[in-house]
């Protein structure tokens, strides 16, 4: 697999049929992904949104922008982001109580859908609230898209990835106004937190409060951002004065838009 990124407007459309299209929808932005099945290459695009308007109505407007949304594909995948989401063990999971359960923890929203991933791995359910609207302009779009939570997505790849050490992993997903930390031990989860953050500072504050709580070795377990930013560049050396290994993640393919082949 190369780890190259390319601009989507580099593809030949005319093999659309053997590209996987991924969608990330987020508050301040979109981001799209498709991946060559042949060349095993990933071609990125971002693009702004509009504040005053909905999500159903940015959807609706980009999608009628943006040429490469017309063409068929082999897969179409939609990623939802958000903190609207909790976690149960797989035992536990009735289809039928789906909201009851939701809205134990969240305030009840309207306009909202409930849906549910299983991450078989860890024998977890992500149960997560998305936009009704949305949700039906996008299977309207297209009957068989494929849509996911992002967290349950980070949660899979992570369970792989930690599996192999014998050490914790703290990893840090940045958001615009938001930090999700998700820690794992032995390709186990241990836990999921989101904070609200306003600087660098909160990135420390919150991520070292939940390094404490659950006993991390500051000598001998990880932190890993997810990805980069001026932000993150300004928390490491803080962070590094407290714990000995904080690192980047060193791949330059977002993790929710990795396609595992064989």
């Amino acid at each position: 697999m190369s780890d190259k990124i390319e601009a989507i407007n580099q593809l030949d459309f005319s093999k659309s049929d053997q590209y996987i299209l991924s969608i990330r929808l987020m508050a301040d932005g979109f981001s799209f992904s498709i991946f060559d099945t042949t060349t095993k290459k990933y071609y990125l695009q971002e693009e702004k949104t509009d504040g005053s308007l909905s999500l159903t109505a940015n959807i609706k407007r980009l999608f009628q922008e943006l040429d490469f949304l017309n063409y068929s594909y082999l897969q179409k995948r939609v990623i939802f982001t958000g903190r609207r989401y909790i976690l149960l063990p797989l035992e536990l999971f009735e289809d039928e109580q789906r909201k009851t359960i939701f809205y134990h923890s969240h305030i009840k929203k309207e306009n909202e859908t409930i849906r549910y991933d299983i991450v078989k791995e860890n024998n977890l359910v992500v149960l997560y609230g998305i936009d009704t609207s949305a949700y039906k302009h996008l299977k309207q779009w297209d009957k068989n898209i494929i849509i996911s939570s992002q967290i349950s997505i980070f949660i899979e790849q992570l369970i792989d990835i930690n599996r192999t050490e014998d050490k914790k992993q703290m990893y840090i997903d940045l958001h615009k106004n938001r930090i999700d930390i998700l820690s794992f031990d032995q390709g186990a989860l241990l836990n999921i937190n989101s904070f609200t953050i306003q600087s660098s500072a909160d990135i420390l504050y919150y991520s070292l409060y939940v390094w404490k709580q659950l006993d991390f070795d500051q000598q001998t377990d990880e932190y890993f951002f997810l990805s980069d930013s001026t932000v993150i560049q300004q928390a490491i050396p803080e962070l590094k004065k407290y714990i000995k290994t904080v690192n980047i993640f060193p791949d330059t393919i977002p993790f929710d838009f990795k396609i595992e082949t064989n």
